[in-house]
């Protein structure tokens, strides 16, 4: 199985059916077991981490980097305040991915300083701009956060 956003060539895999759902499989646990806040008091941890890792989407188009939608649903997109709860949430077992969650926003903010409400593959809006918000971290404010 395969996604694609455009007609294209026939797709040609030197690898099987089996062989991907294999590697897919392995991939999650992979993923979950970066997680330090999970354990034995944590049940709901396991979802929230396959949330995190489903919603995942490759950069494309205006997404420029690794980025966690909020839903493959009606919320299918990055944005702007919601991706820090992402970042938040990677950041103690996946620091990149969460400074990736943090800048695929930064990477569209205005000469003003305005952050763009939402970014897709096809589309960066800002019909409900957002003001830009300060990160620190350990007392030092974060490159490129609110310029």
């Amino acid at each position: 199985m395969e996604e694609f956003t455009t007609a294209r060539r026939a797709f040609s895999s030197g690898a099987t059916f089996t062989e991907v759902a294999t590697a897919s499989r392995r991939s999650f646990p992979r993923f979950a077991d970066a997680a330090p806040w999970r354990g034995d008091r944590t049940p709901a941890a396991e979802l929230a981490c396959h949330v995190l890792w489903s919603a995942t989407v490759s950069p494309a188009g205006f997404v420029t980097r690794p980025a966690v939608l909020m839903s493959k649903h009606w919320m299918d997109k990055v944005w702007s305040w919601d991706h820090c709860f992402n970042a938040l949430a990677l950041a103690p077992g996946a620091p990149e991915s969460a400074w990736d969650q943090l800048q695929v926003v930064f990477d569209h903010q205005t000469e003003e300083g305005a952050l763009a409400d939402s970014i897709t593959h096809a589309e960066v809006l800002h019909n409900f701009v957002k003001p830009p918000i300060r990160l620190h971290l350990d007392g030092e404010r974060l490159p490129g956060a609110g310029r």
